[in-house]
């Protein structure tokens, strides 16, 4: 009887740490990678540029694969664009519309919860854009909406 015991806690951790061992390499490095692609690209445009604040990089996925980045020199901020070959495609000058009075915006239009972590920078059609993106228990939906000016762009929404 404790042979059976010892055999089945044996069973049972050899496959909690192949659990473990499967997430680490189907899951984790996947994302350390793309992590790690994302902070090379911001360590090229920092060193291909001269500005005194960089912010956060961005990917953005629409019809083509843009990063975009807030920068700073002196009191100007912009946004700069750049595609997946890392020209730079297009920049915003200029103080982007604020996050906050967006999420507030939304809220009211269209009576959803957001975080300001849901608004993402975005580019598409040449036009610089905020994206927020809501996931409900039964739809996706995403929000476009100018970054200039907070103008209502489109949504779209998916079923589940």
């Amino acid at each position: 009887m404790k042979k059976h015991g010892y055999t089945v806690m044996m069973v049972i951790l050899i496959g909690i740490f192949l659990s473990i061992f499967a997430f680490f390499i189907l899951v984790h490095q996947p994302y350390q990678h793309h992590q790690s692609k994302i902070m090379d690209i911001k360590e090229k445009i920092m060193a291909e540029t001269n500005y005194d604040e960089y912010g956060e990089i961005e990917e953005y996925f629409g019809n083509d694969t843009y990063y975009l980045i807030s920068v700073k020199k002196g009191q100007e901020d912009s946004v700069l664009v750049y595609d997946d070959t890392f020209k730079r495609v297009d920049v915003f000058h200029g103080k982007p519309y604020d996050r906050e009075k967006l999420k507030e915006k939304i809220q009211e239009e269209w009576q959803v919860n957001i975080l300001l972590e849901d608004i993402h920078l975005g580019y598409e059609h040449d036009v610089f854009v905020y994206v927020m993106t809501r996931l409900s228990d039964d739809h996706l939906d995403y929000f476009y909406y100018r970054m200039d000016d907070g103008t209502f762009i489109r949504s779209i929404s998916f079923e589940r």
